[in-house]
């Protein structure tokens, strides 16, 4: 259960975002995360209290001890990375926190007419 929640705190879990509050079940293999402004206290079953602070993650287990649910807390967030390349025609593949990436073409050269 999520206790103690201060801030944005969500929760992934099937291909869902939610916010958690006060009270909320936890579910197994569900990724709770908080914000930069965010923090949590998840009780779980095994009796085991686990404190998220800021820009912290952790999924949800029923098999871990104590221990091991405490080393599963991992940061999030941080500042993205850029990948560019001399030429406008390549793309640009931007890694933002998480993971994520996207590729950004330039239109810099797309609007111009013919012959300029």
């Amino acid at each position: 259960m999520a206790v103690n929640v201060t801030g944005l705190v969500t929760q992934s879990f099937r291909n869902q975002l939610s916010n958690v509050v006060e009270k909320m079940p936890l579910y197994v293999d569900a990724r709770i995360m908080t914000s930069s402004t965010g923090g949590v206290t998840l009780d779980f079953d095994n009796g085991c209290d686990v404190t998220l602070k800021e820009n912290e993650s952790i999924k949800v287990s029923d098999d871990k001890d104590c221990a091991a649910l405490w080393a599963a807390v991992t940061p999030v967030g941080g500042p993205a990375a850029v990948v560019t390349a001399t030429s406008s025609t390549i793309p640009a593949l931007v890694i933002g926190a998480g993971g994520a990436a996207a590729i950004i073409i330039s239109n810099r050269d797309k609007n111009k007419a013919s012959g300029s």
